[in-house]
């Protein structure tokens, strides 16, 4: 209907305008259909997360390159939305996946460390002190 008004405008003033202002009105409805899109974008991230934990090279790049969006855009949405980084829930699903291991295995602590997707023992280590609040060899003494 308004591209048909764009056409039948008798001046190009006249279709200019109406032309701006369907822009406008389609900028609009795209920019709220966007923000409407945002927690099932945040659902599908966590998901991602939660499924590729185990890769040692999991971070955001991998994460915005696998939803074709720029690294600094994704961070910016994600923390927006979430009130914490991409960084902090990669973080926090590997470790509260190591503490099920923990609790459940008797795979040694390095062991565990490169199954939920870390190549270092110690950055694990400080990861799960900061995100599980103990020291997993803790948690393992806590079972016996």
């Amino acid at each position: 209907q308004q591209v048909d008004d764009i056409l039948k405008s008798k001046n190009i003033l006249l279709a200019k305008e109406k032309a701006f202002v369907y822009l406008r009105e389609l900028c609009e409805e795209f920019k709220i259909q966007r923000k409407n899109n945002y927690p099932e974008l945040i659902q599908k991230i966590i998901k991602y997360i939660s499924t590729h934990y185990e890769d040692v090279n999991l971070n955001i790049s991998n994460v915005a390159d696998h939803f074709d969006l720029s690294s600094d855009y994704i961070s910016q949405l994600y923390r927006e939305q979430k009130g914490e980084g991409i960084l902090d829930t990669i973080h926090m699903i590997r470790t509260s996946k190591a503490k099920e291991l923990l609790l459940k295995s008797a795979l040694s602590l390095e062991e565990i460390s490169k199954k939920v997707g870390y190549s270092n023992t110690r950055t694990f280590f400080r990861a799960f002190k900061k995100y599980q609040g103990v020291n997993p060899g803790d948690v393992r003494i806590s079972i016996l």
